[in-house]
């Protein structure tokens, strides 16, 4: 997480509903640490929409200028 410039969102999917929300990165490192390996967020993920908790994903995209 530490590596990762600030310029990067961090974006979560559920494949179930298709809802798509923003990660706040402090909200990451509040609860997995601030050494957190970037693949296990999406392990730990639940949709905000259906409680879903398999099969969601998370990615990282460059925040417009």
């Amino acid at each position: 997480m530490d590596q990762v410039p600030e310029w990067y969102a961090f974006v979560g999917t559920c494949p179930r509903c298709r809802r798509s929300g923003s990660i706040e990165r402090r909200d990451i490192k509040r609860v997995l640490g601030p050494k957190t390996v970037l693949s296990a967020i999406p392990s730990r993920l639940r949709c905000k929409a259906c409680q879903n908790k398999v099969g969601n994903k998370a990615t990282m995209r460059k925040m417009p200028r």
